[in-house]
């Protein structure tokens, strides 16, 4: 069923961009207001949240296929919706981030992953022998980020953390470097999955469900329609568009680092 489930992502499964307009569509008929995590945890900062606005923070991962993402937010455009775009290292396309920020209304920042990254270079299989290397790993992060910044000419004063089958295997999530001193030193207000913004969600839902319903762990529009008071919604490029050599060439590096970091 797994092999099935690939194949269907990476080959056959068809375009979802008409049901991604009639989703926000119906979310703003239902009165919800789209927030970037920026935005949202400055209105935070500010004082207790309004709960007679409905918000929706709308974030992207773009661990794939930058293209289909660029698609998704010419969808967002139509609505005037604000939403956050984090990007890998190697899912960045200049030109294609240029054109998003000329449009307005969306903040991109930085889809971290050092942890892994350091693991897979140095073959590091015990997360005690991770935290030895902690501070030089940090230090990577924020060589990274700044990069990110000088690159695109963003501030990214928000990031997200990339989860890895490395990270799988240590046990140890991305985000565990992004400690207080990071945090200071990198000029960043919030990860992405902070308790200070988290705790406001009243519904999260991510679009990495099986095939017949991708929204886990429940519906969008039982969400939508239930009149959360803040909705917290991932979106990934792949799972409404099958960009075959995207997915193959995404696909062959996971083996390969597997293969790599497992066996030798």
């Amino acid at each position: 069923m797994e092999m099935f489930s690939r194949i269907y992502d990476n080959f056959l499964r068809r375009p979802r961009f008409d049901i991604y307009d009639r989703m926000l569509r119906y979310a703003i008929e239902q009165g919800y207001k789209f927030y970037t995590i920026e935005e949202f945890n400055s209105i935070l900062l500010k004082g207790p949240l309004d709960t007679s606005i409905k918000y929706a923070i709308l974030r992207h991962d773009i661990d794939t296929d930058p293209l289909t993402a660029y698609e998704l937010f010419k969808i967002e455009k139509r609505y005037s919706i604000a939403s956050t775009y984090y990007f890998r290292l190697n899912t960045i396309k200049e030109r294609l981030i240029e054109r998003m920020l000329l449009k307005g209304e969306v903040e991109i920042s930085y889809h971290y992953e050092e942890i892994a990254t350091y693991a897979k270079k140095y073959r590091i299989k015990s997360p005690n022998e991770i935290y030895t290397h902690m501070e030089s790993i940090r230090e990577l992060f924020l060589e990274n980020l700044e990069v990110f910044r000088k690159k695109l000419r963003v501030a990214s004063s928000t990031v997200a953390s990339h989860g890895d089958f490395v990270n799988v295997h240590l046990k140890l999530p991305n985000w565990y470097l992004c400690n207080d001193d990071v945090r200071k030193k990198g000029g960043i207000k919030v990860e992405a999955y902070d308790p200070f913004l988290m705790n406001f969600v009243t519904c999260r839902i991510a679009d990495l469900g099986d095939i017949d319903g991708i929204w886990t762990p429940r519906g969008f529009y039982d969400s939508v329609s239930s009149n959360e008071n803040v909705i917290y919604i991932l979106v990934h490029p792949r799972q409404w568009y099958s960009r075959i050599y995207s997915n193959m060439k995404a696909d062959f590096i996971r083996i390969k680092e597997g293969f790599s970091y497992k066996l030798l």
